[in-house]
Formats: structure tokens, C-alpha cells, sequence
């Protein structure tokens, strides 16, 4: 778990969640279903909760990469501005491409109608 945070696979605050929780008879079960299907805070503490009681395993959940997405965004741009995060020139270069290419695939998206696939041009 604690390599998950620090590779930003789940957020730290999940991380505090689950090290709450570490005598949760259900945790692993919750931690993998997690990084197959990210979730937001709450519902972690739902599943978690669930998994105390002795529940099912929690149930598949249809994957919302977006969630993911945001939240990491969301926490890479507050501790950037913060100055809590202590990078290079490299990986600040590495990080523009890789957002520049995002930016790229977004807009092809876009003009496909919502896929990543190549635009094709309209008809006519």
C-alpha cells in the first residue's frame, strides 16, 4: 500500500484510509479491487466498512479512469503551488510532455465524437 501512494496509484488520503483500517479483516480484498477500479473516498470508506461487517467481496465496479485522473491532477497542481513537492528540471520536462501528449489525444477525442481514435474528416 504505502508503495501505491508513493507511486501515486491510489492518493494519499487512501492511503491514510486504509492505514486506518489495517486490522480490517477485508483489506486486502478492498485494497485490490481498488487498484483494479479506483474510487473516491467515500465510497472506500463504504467498502471498507462493508468488509468489516463480514460482507461479500466488494462488487465490480465499471472503472471511472476520469475520477482518477482529476484527483491526481488535483494533487499534483496543489502541491506543485504549495512547493511541497521537490522535483527536477527532468522530470518537470517529462511531466510537460507527457501532459502535452494527453492534450493531443483529448482534442483528437474531441473532433472523433468522443473516441481516441484519428478524427475522420466529415462527409462530403
Amino acid at each position: 500500500m504505502r508503495d501505491s501512494v508513493k507511486t501515486g496509484t491510489i492518493p494519499v488520503s487512501q492511503g491514510y484510509i486504509f492505514a486506518a483500517n489495517l486490522e480490517n479483516p477485508g483489506l486486502m480484498t478492498v485494497f485490490e479491487s481498488v487498484l483494479a477500479n479506483p474510487v473516491t473516498n467515500k465510497r472506500l470508506t463504504e467498502l471498507l466498512k462493508k468488509a468489516a461487517q463480514g460482507d461479500a467481496e466488494p462488487t465490480e465496479e465499471a472503472p471511472d479512469p476520469f475520477k482518477s485522473l482529476y484527483g491526481t491532477i488535483q494533487t499534483t497542481t496543489s502541491r506543485l503551488e504549495s512547493g511541497k513537492v521537490l522535483c527536477d528540471v527532468i522530470e518537470l520536462e517529462n511531466l510537460l510532455l507527457q501532459l502535452r501528449s494527453l492534450i493531443g489525444l483529448v482534442e483528437r477525442a474531441k473532433a472523433g465524437g468522443g473516441t481516441a481514435a484519428e478524427a475522420t474528416p466529415p462527409a462530403g
